[in-house]
Protein backbone atom coordinates (compact mmCIF):
# COMPACT_ATOMS: atom_id res chain seq x y z
CA UNK A 1 0.00 0.00 0.00
CA UNK A 2 1.25 3.44 -0.81
CA UNK A 3 1.68 5.93 -3.59
CA UNK A 4 3.68 3.58 -5.80
CA UNK A 5 1.20 0.73 -5.35
CA UNK A 6 -1.86 2.90 -5.91
CA UNK A 7 -0.62 5.06 -8.78
CA UNK A 8 -2.65 5.37 -11.95
CA UNK A 9 0.42 6.46 -13.90
CA UNK A 10 1.84 4.23 -16.58
CA UNK A 11 5.46 3.10 -16.31
CA UNK A 12 6.84 5.96 -18.42
CA UNK A 13 4.93 8.58 -16.38
CA UNK A 14 6.08 6.98 -13.10
CA UNK A 15 9.71 6.99 -14.27
CA UNK A 16 9.47 10.71 -15.09
CA UNK A 17 7.79 11.40 -11.74
CA UNK A 18 10.53 9.62 -9.77
CA UNK A 19 13.55 10.58 -11.91
CA UNK A 20 14.63 13.40 -9.58
CA UNK A 21 14.79 11.03 -6.59
CA UNK A 22 18.28 9.89 -7.60
CA UNK A 23 19.81 13.36 -8.03
CA UNK A 24 22.32 14.86 -5.62
CA UNK A 25 20.05 17.87 -5.15
CA UNK A 26 17.12 15.65 -4.10
CA UNK A 27 19.34 13.75 -1.65
CA UNK A 28 20.74 16.99 -0.19
CA UNK A 29 17.22 18.33 0.37
CA UNK A 30 16.32 15.08 2.15
CA UNK A 31 19.34 15.38 4.44
CA UNK A 32 18.50 19.03 5.21
CA UNK A 33 14.88 18.15 6.00
CA UNK A 34 15.97 15.28 8.27
CA UNK A 35 18.39 17.60 10.09
CA UNK A 36 15.73 20.29 10.64
CA UNK A 37 12.99 17.84 11.68
CA UNK A 38 13.92 17.58 15.39
CA UNK A 39 13.89 21.36 15.83
CA UNK A 40 10.18 21.40 14.97
CA UNK A 41 9.25 19.18 17.93
CA UNK A 42 9.27 22.00 20.48
CA UNK A 43 6.91 24.17 18.46
CA UNK A 44 4.55 21.30 17.78
CA UNK A 45 4.53 20.28 21.46
CA UNK A 46 3.83 23.88 22.57
CA UNK A 47 0.78 23.81 20.31
CA UNK A 48 -0.34 20.60 22.02
CA UNK A 49 -0.31 18.60 18.82
CA UNK A 50 1.78 15.79 20.29
CA UNK A 51 -1.16 14.84 22.52
CA UNK A 52 -3.34 14.36 19.45
CA UNK A 53 -0.95 12.79 16.95
CA UNK A 54 0.82 9.42 16.77
CA UNK A 55 4.46 8.93 17.62
CA UNK A 56 6.64 6.90 15.26
CA UNK A 57 9.50 5.45 17.24
CA UNK A 58 10.89 8.55 18.98
CA UNK A 59 9.59 10.95 16.31
CA UNK A 60 6.15 12.56 16.46
CA UNK A 61 4.27 12.25 13.18
CA UNK A 62 2.41 15.34 12.03
CA UNK A 63 0.65 15.96 8.73
CA UNK A 64 0.93 19.69 8.15
CA UNK A 65 -0.56 19.64 4.67
CA UNK A 66 -1.47 16.99 2.21
CA UNK A 67 -3.11 16.16 -1.03
CA UNK A 68 -6.66 15.15 -0.22
CA UNK A 69 -6.89 12.92 -3.29
CA UNK A 70 -4.01 10.72 -2.08
CA UNK A 71 -4.17 11.00 1.73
Amino acid sequence: MGLEDETVMNEEEWDLFTADDATDKFKAIGVAEENEYPSSFGTLRKEGLSAKQPILDSKPAFVIAGMRSTD
